[in-house]
């Protein structure tokens, strides 16, 4: 359910001016896990509109290993 909302948030914020792309961040079955992780609209080239989407994983205590994904948009949008 999360790896849908990242993949369709990241779809609509660069389908505007560039191809849809996709990240997995983490998959279970292959035991991968991105860790930390970001990239913004410079990094993709997107002109139009700034934001930078961001994972950031915690550490210590009963949040050990929890995950959360940040996105900002230089509007003042931010979703976490």
């Amino acid at each position: 359910m999360k790896k849908t909302l990242v993949l369709t948030t990241i779809a609509l914020l660069v389908s505007g001016s560039a191809a849809a792309k996709t990240w997995v961040l983490t998959n279970a079955e292959e035991g991968m896990d991105k860790g930390n992780w970001q990239i913004n609209s410079d990094q993709l080239k997107v002109k139009d509109h700034a934001f930078s989407i961001e994972q950031k994983v915690l550490h210590g205590g009963k949040q050990e290993g929890s995950k959360i994904l940040t996105i900002h948009s230089k509007d003042g949008l931010t979703i976490t």
